[in-house]
């Protein structure tokens, strides 16, 4: 199994447990920690605007109260982008009822997946709007968020020893 989706499985094996006791992470090593000490020690993501695949606005606030399964894809990309979205894919219909999760896809390539490519891109998948969103935007920003507050691997896909 991908290491890197470990921590996602984890949660939602954990959502489906008992949703009173979901694990949080505030590092980017994926500890998870069960009980807060401290409620200012909660790992958040700052505030930010995107672009959804309908062309609306999308901030911080609409993750409110959900809880959220992020990757990081473009549409074009030819290696494991495809399976991570199956695999998005299989999570929303496994949750299709449920209005407390939402999906979250952002490009790491918005220069090139601009509103008519992810809307296009979103028909091609079925992605359900109301599920999943997909994201674009500022590069620096949707990367900042990747790295600093989603934790994404920062090698951009070279494989490394440790």
């Amino acid at each position: 199994m991908n290491k890197y989706l470990i921590p996602i499985l984890f949660l939602m094996l954990s959502c489906k447990e008992n949703k009173k006791q979901l694990p949080f992470y505030d590092t980017p090593d994926f500890t998870p920690k069960w009980e807060m000490a401290n409620k200012h020690t909660f790992h958040k993501i700052r505030p930010f605007k995107l672009i959804d695949q309908e062309n609306k606005s999308f901030t911080e606030k609409d993750l409110e109260g959900k809880i959220c399964v992020a990757d990081f894809i473009f549409t074009t990309c030819p290696g494991i982008c495809p399976k991570m979205t199956s695999s998005m894919a299989d999570i929303q219909k496994e949750f299709i009822n449920d209005d407390e999760l939402l999906l979250l896809s952002h490009s790491v390539t918005p220069e090139k997946d601009n509103v008519p490519v992810l809307k296009q891109y979103a028909i091609d998948k079925k992605v359900d709007y109301k599920r999943w969103k997909l994201l674009t935007g500022d590069k620096n920003e949707i990367y900042d968020l990747g790295r600093r507050y989603y934790f994404v691997e920062e090698d951009l896909g070279v494989n490394s020893d440790s």
